[in-house]
Formats: structure tokens, C-alpha cells, sequence
């Protein structure tokens, strides 16, 4: 899972989140995040600026599905 949430991270308030990122939790999209994934593999963008869109784009050149799910707030 990506979370592509802007400049600022906000992290979702999910429970034991910290025990996942950098293995399976990200705050970007880099060639670094996209060697780590196997070829066909599914990955989930959470975001729903421009920086989310990007990420979902860049990562559609080795995933084998890519999901966005946009966030906003109310």
C-alpha cells in the first residue's frame, strides 16, 4: 500500500500501522518502493491529490493491478 497524501504525510489512525511501513506501508512512489514489488502484484494508493495519481500512474508500469482510493477531508 502507497498513501500518497501530499507533502505533509497524515497518516492514517490505523492500529499498528508503524509496524508496517517499509514493508508494506509507504509514503511514496519511487523506483526503490516499485523494485521491492513482485511482477503482478497488487498495490493500493490511498490519497487524492496529485501526488496520489501520480504514484497509481507510475506504479501501473509493473503492477499487475493498482487501486486508488481517495481520501478527503470534510
Amino acid at each position: 500500500m502507497i498513501i500518497a497524501t501530499g507533502t505533509r504525510y497524515r497518516k492514517p489512525s490505523l492500529t499498528n500501522l508503524g509496524q508496517f511501513e517499509g514493508s508494506g506501508v509507504y509514503y511514496n512512489a519511487t523506483f526503490m518502493e516499485e523494485a521491492q514489488l513482485g511482477d503482478g502484484d497488487e498495490v493500493i494508493v490511498g490519497g487524492g491529490a496529485n501526488s496520489a495519481g501520480q504514484a497509481a500512474v507510475f506504479l501501473a508500469q509493473t503492477a499487475r493491478r493498482v487501486h486508488l482510493r481517495v481520501e478527503h477531508e470534510l
